[in-house]
């Protein structure tokens, strides 16, 4: 038993140090298992993306933007602090490809963005369909946060920015259209 004690006490000093601390499974927040929220990298944004083994960690990959007529495509899987861990990344639609080393690595949740669905999306106060903002024209949008399939956005909005969540049936990952889901009426009128 004594042996046991302190191996305990030692083994926190034979981890490695890290430059910064990973959140506990309580500050991730996990999308839908099977509701992920799609984003993407504008292909106007030059330079490179690096992707992270974990939150601020090492850099495992970088990919340059624009890639041949190409967007560089994501599924979030959960988010963490200021991080989106990445379920699936590809290129696409002119150069398919998909970037399987590329999965569970991390990025900054700013560098990501997706369509709001062609027509008036709703945006929402908190991610509920009780707390409507306001129905604004789809528009590309940086990604803020997400809570399950929820996207937390900043949009334009009558001359201003706001901010607010937009459910999945007003996301469109794709970023070469607006999509155009065929979503269940969420308003209460």
């Amino acid at each position: 038993m004594q042996a046991l004690f302190t191996l305990l006490l030692l083994v926190p000093l034979l981890l490695p140090a890290q430059s910064e601390p990973l959140p506990d499974d309580r500050s991730i927040i996990h999308a839908n298992e099977f509701q992920h929220v799609e984003v993407f990298i504008p292909r106007t944004r030059e330079g490179f993306t690096l992707f992270y083994a974990s939150p601020g960690g090492k850099v495992i990959d970088s990919l340059g933007t624009p890639i041949r007529n190409s967007w560089i495509c994501m599924t979030i899987d959960s988010q963490a602090g200021n991080w989106a861990k990445l379920k699936k990344v590809y290129a696409a639609p002119g150069f398919s490809k998909l970037y399987r080393h590329l999965t569970d690595s991390w990025v900054p949740i700013e560098q990501l963005w997706l369509n709001l669905n062609e027509g008036k999306s709703s945006i929402y106060f908190h991610p509920n369909t009780d707390s409507l903002i306001a129905k604004v024209p789809s528009q590309t949008v940086n990604l803020l946060a997400i809570h399950e399939n929820w996207a937390k956005i900043q949009v334009e909005f009558e001359g201003k920015m706001i901010e607010g969540w937009v459910s999945k049936y007003d996301q469109c990952g794709a970023p070469w259209t607006a999509c155009n889901y065929n979503a269940p009426l969420l308003d209460k009128e």
